[in-house]
């Protein structure tokens, strides 16, 4: 192999090295804002989502019902039967 080869090799490799760093990066942004949502989605359940039992209607029972539907989407695409 010529030099120039051989640094277009190195340099392909270093960017390809670059281009996986930036994605496990992103990756794990991505997993970390994932896991706030999880814990502050615990903390509204547990809370029964704000909801008052005396003043819980239709309304409150289709937003839950569309959250519900959302997160089951998720959890499908995920890979988890849901």
């Amino acid at each position: 192999m010529s030099q120039t080869t051989t640094a277009r090799h190195e340099a392909r490799a270093d960017k390809a090295r670059r281009n996986q760093e930036e994605a496990l990066e992103a990756f794990i942004a991505n997993k970390l804002e994932i896991d706030r949502l999880l814990e502050r989605l615990q903390a509204l359940s547990e809370d029964h989502f704000h909801a008052e039992p005396d003043s819980v209607h239709w309304g409150h029972v289709g937003s839950l019902a569309h959250a519900r539907d959302q997160l089951r989407e998720i959890a499908r695409f995920l890979g988890i039967e849901a």
